[in-house]
């Protein structure tokens, strides 16, 4: 499949990290699976894993102000 972006890239299956903002936080998910162009870098997410990463956004709260939350995207399920 091409890449919707640069339109020249194919996309690969492999792992990312992804991060969020939320309230002043950081938040880091790793070994996220996403399609991922070989020539722009442009990252898909599939619904069923971008429902879990809004799910992960919304259940973490750190406790500690301006901390780096770091879940891991496997061991939270």
């Amino acid at each position: 499949m091409k890449c919707a972006i640069c339109k020249q890239g194919d996309l690969l299956a492999k792992h990312t990290e992804v991060v969020f903002h939320k309230n002043g936080q950081t938040i880091l998910i790793k070994d996220v699976p996403a399609l991922i162009c070989n020539s722009c870098g442009e990252e898909y997410f599939d619904d069923d894993t971008s429902q879990r990463l809004l799910c992960l956004t919304e259940q973490t709260d750190p406790i500690i102000p301006q901390a780096i939350v770091i879940e891991q995207y496997q061991a939270v399920a």
